[in-house]
């Protein structure tokens, strides 16, 4: 039982506890870093192709209009 105490006032099972802790925190950060960017380069390329497919749409009908009134 003695042990047990002396071991958990040591600084080297201290300095473990906390790089264990920094390494974990470090992990939570990184991946909600990663989240978060592939997110916002998701709805960057969905903005990106709805803008493609609305100026395609867009031309398509200027060809049907000009093809309309050269009858």
């Amino acid at each position: 039982r003695s042990e047990v105490r002396i071991l958990s006032r040591s600084p080297l099972f201290r300095n473990l506890k906390m790089f264990g802790l920094g390494i974990l925190k470090g992990t939570l950060i990184g991946l909600a870093g990663g989240v978060v960017i592939g997110l916002t380069i998701r709805e960057g390329c969905k903005l990106i192709n709805s803008k493609k497919n609305k100026s395609y749409k867009h031309s398509d009908n200027n060809d049907l209009s000009e093809n309309i009134s050269e009858d």
